[in-house]
């Protein structure tokens, strides 16, 4: 059964971009650009995570994956999806000072 095989571009569909970051760009800013708020680079954060030690620092010439808003179901006009993405902001600064 050929349904059965996940196409090798599968993984693309959770992707809006790849991006090579530049010197000086910050994750809010590519959360404005992608998902028009910038609290949104919470979920940019926790999609690469495994490569960005700390979520203020993302050094320049990484390249980073901006997941689809999907995958977060991120909704820059719902007061309900932003209110969840300051909650884990939260959270996520609250570990930055551990």
């Amino acid at each position: 059964d050929l349904h059965s095989f996940p196409t090798r571009r599968s993984s693309d569909l959770q992707l809006v971009a790849r991006v090579k970051v530049a010197s000086g760009e910050r994750l809010t800013l590519l959360a404005q650009k992608y998902y028009g708020n910038k609290v949104f680079w919470v979920y940019i954060y926790d999609f690469n995570k495994a490569k960005i030690p700390d979520p203020d620092r993302v050094p320049a010439g990484m390249e980073i994956l901006i997941p689809a808003k999907e995958v977060y179901a991120i909704n820059a006009q719902s007061s309900a999806s932003i209110a969840q993405a300051k909650e884990l902001q939260s959270k996520i600064m609250a570990n930055k000072t551990k």
